[in-house]
């Protein structure tokens, strides 16, 4: 699968799938997404407790690509809202899989914010050049583990994705989210409120020395579990603060 993903997107360079609105629409873009991060905030700010903590590790220029656990539905919409906190000029676009697109509210949040909607059912090789192409132009948030945590234990990392990072080789921004998994349970799609969540990213991950080897699924491997370990151990520290990550 690796080698069939590499000779698809070095054959042609294929569009992101996502362009910012422009010309008359895009006051009214601005509009919508200051409106729905507004929304956003007043449940995350007022009527949970949230923090945003390492956002300084984020570099403000070049593509970046955020690594994090997942634990709930709502981690797609805490990490990007963190980062227009952070820089208001700048989205970061998540990847979220394809059952997300019909979620209220959500799914229309997510597809305004130029999220990359991937089936993971298949090889869906459109998809998987599109986040190779925003990796390499932007700011990217992306779930190694490939599929929400149940019980918010760690799962491993996709091979695929240590293949997409070699092939757009951007910055590297592990974090760790928590709370969310009480917020919006495995086991309801309705939030809750008065729940302690957040958000902890760690400074950029050393990737030359991964970067600088060929793209052999070994490699792949290699990158994976780097990041991988790098999110374990951010987990494992919000943990030990009496965070709630696991249920």
């Amino acid at each position: 699968m690796a080698n069939t993903i590499k000779s698809e997107v070095l054959r042609k360079s294929a569009p992101s799938g996502w362009r910012r609105p422009e010309g008359i629409l895009k006051p009214l873009w601005y509009l919508w997404v200051w409106f729905s991060l507004s929304l956003i905030l007043l449940y995350l700010k007022v009527f949970n407790r949230t923090r945003f903590e390492g956002l300084e590790h984020i570099p403000e220029d070049g593509p970046v690509v955020i690594v994090s656990n997942h634990i709930s539905d709502l981690d797609p919409v805490l990490i990007p809202a963190a980062i227009l906190i952070r820089y208001p000029t700048q989205l970061a676009r998540s990847v979220a899989k394809t059952e997300l697109e019909r979620v209220p509210f959500l799914g229309a949040f997510l597809k305004s914010y130029g999220s990359i909607f991937v089936n993971r059912t298949g090889r869906d090789l459109r998809g998987m050049r599109q986040i190779i192409q925003a990796m390499k132009t932007g700011k990217v948030v992306i779930y190694p583990e490939g599929t929400r945590s149940m019980d918010g234990k760690l799962l491993p990392g996709k091979r695929t994705v240590g293949r997409l990072i070699h092939l757009a080789r951007p910055v590297v921004i592990p974090a760790a989210v928590w709370g969310t998994i009480l917020a919006i349970p495995p086991t309801s799609p309705w939030p809750r409120v008065g729940k302690d969540l957040g958000v902890r990213f760690g400074p950029p991950l050393d990737m030359e020395p991964l970067y600088a080897l060929p793209p052999t699924k070994e490699n792949s491997q290699q990158i994976i579990d780097h990041v991988m370990s790098a999110i374990g151990g951010l987990v494992e520290e919000v943990k030990t603060e009496g965070r709630v990550v696991e249920i």
